[in-house]
């Protein structure tokens, strides 16, 4: 699988309209504090900062995410609580990669 797919189809997503209705400036692979973020959305109202991610484990028909135990995760999501703490608003997307 191709690992920027859940990236693109996040930004694909968001650029239509459904995460964020009015209009926003996104920005890719934004920085804040001692992290990276997928995606850094902004309108005139809002600031948030995004991670995606793709969700390729499968078992009995049941996806699973993590599909391997992961300290960037963790850093990644003690960040987006960090971030709400300033006042953005956090999300973090799970693409799922199959049917």
């Amino acid at each position: 699988m191709d690992s920027q797919i859940p990236n693109k189809a996040a930004l694909e997503w968001i650029k239509a309209g459904y995460l964020f209705p009015e209009k926003v400036q996104i920005t890719p692979e934004k920085t804040y504090g001692n992290s990276r973020f997928d995606l850094y959305v902004c309108s005139e109202k809002r600031k948030a900062f995004i991670e995606v991610k793709g969700v390729t484990l499968e078992s009995d028909n049941i996806v699973r995410f993590p599909d391997a135990p992961t300290e960037r995760g963790i850093k990644h999501l003690k960040e987006l609580i960090h971030c709400m703490q300033e006042g953005y608003e956090a999300y973090l997307l799970l693409v799922i990669q199959m049917k």
